[in-house]
């Protein structure tokens, strides 16, 4: 198994994230300077203060948090259900605002149509944690992996966000279906006849 480190890169772009607007900002800004509106120069270092304490949010949102997938159980018929439970934890006194992405098989599907294996979000506080549970029904017979896939996390107002993928597959073995087998009743045969009827072949 590899031991490199996965590499982190930046979430979704959103209008805050894109130069094309940083650029004018900052213009902006050197303009209201220049003329003295304080207001308009406000506003703008305002923005820019923002964007950049949330990029430097983002860069501190994934040290000290920890994701575990965990399985009620491994071995199921078809039809039976298992649970898998993801927990992140927050070990840190940063707020942050994650998401989180799972990953199986169409052997394994979730029990409530509504909630299929999205991305779900929420806002961590210090020290906080928030649990997932998804229960999934077996379909076909065979061996399935199933666990938490990606964790994103970044600032709470989800301007910026850095991803970090997992890889805590557990293996779901799904037995072969049980089907009823009747057996036919055979037919009793005496060796010698039927008791009380007279047989040419003597009883021992």
């Amino acid at each position: 198994m590899s031991t490199d480190h996965p590499q982190l890169t930046t979430g979704e772009p959103t209008v805050f994230t894109s130069r094309l607007l940083l650029f004018p900002v900052g213009i902006v800004l050197f303009v209201a300077l220049l003329y003295r509106a304080y207001a308009l120069t406000l506003l703008a270092a305002l923005l820019l203060v923002i964007v950049g304490g949330a990029r430097l949010w983002s860069l501190a949102a994934l040290p000290r948090l920890r994701c575990t997938g965990r399985l009620d159980r491994t071995r199921v018929f078809p039809g039976e259900t298992v649970c898998l439970d993801t927990v992140v934890e927050n070990a840190k006194f940063l707020p942050v605002g994650i998401q989180m992405s799972w990953s199986a098989t169409d052997a394994l599907e979730p029990e409530d149509p509504a909630s299929r294996l999205n991305p779900r979000r929420a806002a961590l506080l210090w020290h906080q944690g928030v649990r997932f549970p998804i229960r999934l029904r077996a379909r076909r017979r065979g061996l399935h992996r199933v666990g938490p896939s990606l964790l994103r996390a970044g600032d709470l107002f989800g301007i910026f966000a850095r991803d970090k993928p997992l890889d805590q597959t557990s293996a779901v073995v799904v037995y072969p279906r049980l089907v009823p087998v009747r057996v036919p009743e055979l037919p009793r045969r005496e060796l010698f006849g039927s008791p009380g009827v007279k047989c040419p072949v003597e009883d021992p």
